[in-house]
């Protein structure tokens, strides 16, 4: 039961993500950049180094580096190595950056009302408080009998593998 559990929240996530990919990518972002931006703004004003970044993504990007010489290439990042530890980079969103997560802010939330306005409020605003993004303990998509934990561990694993964050963003 714990593998068609996982495999539901796959499938689920998945399709979740590609709606979301789909609007980022019309105003010229990929998931992990639009990831990149909202990670950078609530840094704001100290800024991250690229490892922080790393550890903060929601999906793991191969290459940090890269992805942020692009952005950087686009003004919607900067980076500025510190003079107090040359080893450290840190990087910042720009106004442009800002512009554009601001610009996003409202159709993003407004997708994710639309993905999950199929659940009650109550499950909206606590997913995981006794069910799982609006599931009963131990039910999705057919899969019965599945002990909360391994609901728990299952979203835990899941977080990893979608572009944005979890049922109530």
């Amino acid at each position: 039961m714990p593998d068609r559990a996982f495999i539901a929240l796959q499938k689920a996530a998945d399709k979740l993500a590609q709606q979301a990919e789909q609007l980022v990518k019309a105003n010229g972002l990929t998931g992990a950049q639009y990831n990149v931006l909202r990670i950078l703004r609530g840094a704001e004003p100290d800024g991250l180094a690229c490892s922080t970044i790393s550890e903060r993504m929601i999906s793991h990007d191969p290459d940090m580096t890269r992805l942020l010489d692009r952005m950087e290439k686009r003004d919607l990042i900067t980076r500025q190595r510190q003079t107090d530890d040359r080893r450290v980079v840190k990087t910042r969103i720009t106004g442009g950056g800002l512009e554009l997560l601001k610009q996003l802010d409202h159709p993003i939330r407004e997708l994710h009302k639309k993905q999950f306005a199929h659940m009650g409020k109550a499950n909206r605003s606590e997913p995981f408080g006794g069910t799982i993004c609006g599931a009963p303990s131990g039910h999705i998509d057919g899969a019965r009998s599945v002990h909360q934990s391994e609901w728990h561990g299952a979203v835990r694993r899941q977080r990893h593998h979608q572009v944005f964050g979890g049922c109530n963003d």
